[in-house]
């Protein structure tokens, strides 16, 4: 981004992907140089580690479109877990069918052979 370019204890703020408001402040949730996962920053600080050329409006868009994918990848992951358990389900069904259907069966033959042998002593 072209708004952020201050470097502050060799920490590079490379891309903001939050904001939110707290206890009265906005707090900006940016990922780092020197770090992996993204931590919150307070305004203050965040003041002295960016230099704002009036991007504060781009920063609220790019943490809503940030946001909303997030929200999007969060319910494709949902998405394809569920499909994923319904594929469990369906196969586990299938096989308590199949044990089913194979008890029923041996049933029927035992059966038939109880009535082929009642049928021999009449």
């Amino acid at each position: 981004m072209d708004a952020v370019r201050a470097v502050i204890d060799a920490e590079l703020v490379r891309q903001i992907i939050g904001r939110r408001e707290r206890n009265g402040e906005t707090e900006y949730r940016v990922l780092t140089k020197n770090k992996r996962y993204p931590k919150w920053i307070a305004r203050n600080r965040f003041d002295s580690l960016v230099r704002f050329d009036a991007y504060d409006e781009e920063f609220d868009e790019l943490a809503r479109q940030h946001e909303e994918l997030a929200r999007q990848d969060e319910e494709e992951v949902a998405r394809q877990e569920a499909l994923r358990d319904h594929e469990r389900l369906k196969t586990k069904n299938m096989k308590i069918v199949q044990q089913r259907n194979i008890n029923l069966h041996i049933q029927l033959q035992h059966y038939k052979k109880i009535k082929n042998i009642c049928l021999k002593w009449k």
